[in-house]
C-alpha cells in the first residue's frame, strides 16, 4: 500500500515539475495552490484543532496507559489476542485486497438489505 502511495505522490511531483518548465512556453499559468501551501496554518486554526482534539487525545492516552499497565487484565489480553489474529490475516491477505473486499462488502450489505429486510429483521427478533 505505501508503494502505491509513494508512487502516486512520485507521479504528482514530476507533473507539477513537467507543467512549471513547459507552462512558460505554451503560457499556461501553474495551478492555484491551496492558501495551506502558500501561507501554512494560521495559529488561530491550529488552536482551535488541538482544543477540539485534545479530549480525544487524552482519552485514547488513558486507554493505552490502561492497556499497557496491566490495569485492566482482560483488555490487555483480549487486545493482544485480537491483534496476534489480525496479525496472522493480514499477512496472508495484502492490504489492497482487504480495502477491495471492504468497498465490495460497503455497497453490497445495503443492497442485499434493500431486497431482503423483511427476513433479515425477522431473523435478528429471533436473536433478541
Amino acid at each position: 500500500m505505501l508503494s502505491v502511495v509513494a508512487l502516486a505522490l512520485s507521479v504528482t511531483v514530476a507533473t507539477f515539475l513537467a507543467w512549471s518548465l513547459v507552462g512558460s512556453f505554451v503560457n499556461r499559468p501553474l495551478p492555484v495552490f491551496p492558501r495551506v501551501l502558500t501561507e501554512g496554518i494560521q495559529e488561530a486554526e491550529a488552536r482551535r484543532v488541538v482544543e477540539k482534539t485534545l479530549p480525544y487525545v487524552n482519552k485514547t492516552l488513558a486507554f493505552a496507559h490502561r492497556i499497557l499497565s496491566g490495569k485492566d487484565a482482560f483488555m490487555s489480553i483480549a487486545l493482544s489476542v485480537g491483534l496476534f489474529f489480525a496479525s496472522r490475516v493480514l499477512a496472508t491477505v495484502s492490504l489492497l485486497g482487504l480495502v477491495y473486499a471492504a468497498v465490495v462488502v460497503v455497497f453490497t450489505v445495503p443492497k442485499v438489505y434493500d431486497m431482503h429486510h423483511a427476513d433479515i429483521d425477522g431473523a435478528i427478533n429471533l436473536f433478541r
